[in-house]
């Protein structure tokens, strides 16, 4: 696909008024995120869940199962259409598009990242995740499927997302059969000054839900990711088919935040919710 088809593609397009929220932190919410012809394409080639579980057992209840940037170029077993949108989405002219939208956010956020890296944002090479390890960040783009849930829960509690990933994105493709509730993205405040608990996870008790965001059909949300991007996925009932999505990762060669953690002695006190806390996942995102 010719890359001016490939941007029509774009999930942030350049020209469109696109609004950037603040609260609880800087996020953009896009609905529809492409054309509905465009959107019913890829609806109906979303791979097959086997293409993305790659011979990983999908038993487990409600987790995540990726197909990144790595193992979707050049795979005939993806169609055009979705392989188009893949190399828009981890190129430089999408970059640009994000840069459009949240370059502000990131020098708020991040005021220190462009001379940490050594040159302005509009200058950072940029590659695919797994790629040059030479550029100055990474973008993946991922096939995502939270597989079938026999028992309601969460795939993921209260979190921030990696210290060196700045930007998330989301972009929601849920199938027309699916009617359960639940899977939504909620986007939390912090109660108090930051602390986690192991991997990046987060006391419920210490922020409050300020939007939910609803899983749907042709959505795209983005958000800038620091240590007060707290954000979850609500339970999701039982049914038998898969949560669909496409995720999108910015990450930068350096760490952009601090992780404080809560004391021994508070890990102690709240021993079930460490224990409850966590993320369902096969693994095998970056090969």
């Amino acid at each position: 696909m010719p890359v001016s088809d490939q941007s029509r593609l774009s999930l942030l397009p350049i020209g469109d008024p696109l609004v950037l929220q603040n609260g609880p932190f800087p996020h953009l919410i896009r609905s529809p995120a492409v054309s509905a012809d465009d959107y019913c394409e890829l609806a109906a080639t979303f791979p097959d869940p086997a293409i993305i579980l790659r011979r990983r057992d999908g038993g487990m209840n409600n987790a995540a199962a990726r197909l990144p940037f790595v193992k979707v170029s050049g795979n005939p077993d993806i169609s055009e259409i979705w392989r188009g949108f893949f190399d828009y989405h981890t190129s430089d002219a999408f970059w640009h598009d994000i840069l459009a939208v949240f370059a502000g956010s990131f020098r708020q956020r991040f005021p220190m990242i462009e001379e940490r890296v050594g040159k302005a944002f509009t200058d950072w090479r940029i590659a695919p995740r797994g790629g040059d390890k030479t550029a100055d960040a990474w973008i993946d783009c991922q096939f995502v499927i939270n597989t079938a849930v026999t028992k309601e829960n969460s795939v993921k509690t209260v979190h921030v997302d990696k210290r060196n990933t700045m930007l998330s994105g989301l972009f929601y493709l849920r199938d027309e059969r699916d009617e359960v509730a639940g899977g939504d993205l909620s986007l939390y405040r912090w109660r108090r000054e930051p602390r986690f608990l192991k991997h990046r996870m987060i006391l419920s008790d210490d922020v409050e839900p300020v939007r939910i965001i609803k899983y749907g059909a042709n959505l795209f949300v983005g958000f800038v990711n620091d240590a007060f991007a707290a954000h979850a996925v609500s339970p999701r009932g039982i049914t038998s088919i898969p949560r669909r999505y496409i995720n999108l990762i910015i990450e930068t060669k350096v760490n952009l935040f601090d992780l404080p953690p809560v004391s021994t002695w508070v890990q102690v006190w709240h021993w079930r919710d460490v224990r409850r806390s966590g993320y369902r996942s096969l693994g095998g995102d970056r090969r």
